[in-house]
């Protein structure tokens, strides 16, 4: 449920919901179809942008601009000082689209444009010390972006 981090009214969840869908929305379009008034619908996404909106953001087709291989990687370094000398190489990495920390290590999403890329990137992994390695493309891209509203 929403409104247990954060109380929102119905019309906040509502805007929520559209702004997920299409962020570039117009506020007018936005107030037409709640039937609420636009400084109303400006003041709620003020209120939600200084609390749950952290940004807003495009989603891309990589294969349509020539990165049709996307990887996902789960990546747990030996040590602590490895740790993070990784994650710096991780963060700092163009190839790396979303870093995600997890008890033990990373998962990450990396996008390339051939499996020459892709090979060059797992060279350059094998340097560090790490007690797992796996990799798993992504075949299809089947749901994103769809939590609570989707």
């Amino acid at each position: 449920n929403l409104e247990r981090g954060i109380a929102m009214q119905k019309e906040e969840r509502e805007i929520l919901k559209i702004l997920r869908d299409d962020s570039r929305i117009s506020l007018t379009r936005i107030a037409k179809e709640l039937n609420i008034d636009i400084r109303e619908v400006y003041n709620k996404i003020k209120k939600l942008e200084n609390s749950i909106i952290t940004k807003y953001s495009t989603l891309m087709d990589f294969e349509k601009i020539g990165f049709p291989i996307i990887i996902n990687y789960i990546i747990v370094p030996k040590t602590k000082v490895e740790d993070e000398i990784l994650k710096g190489f991780l963060l700092n990495h163009t190839k790396v689209n979303n870093l995600y920390r997890t008890e033990t290590g990373y998962i990450s999403e990396l996008i390339f444009k051939d499996m020459k890329e892709f090979s060059d990137f797992n060279e350059i992994l094998d340097r560090f010390k790490l007690k797992q390695k796996k990799f798993h493309p992504v075949i299809k891209e089947i749901k994103r972006e769809g939590f609570l509203f989707g």
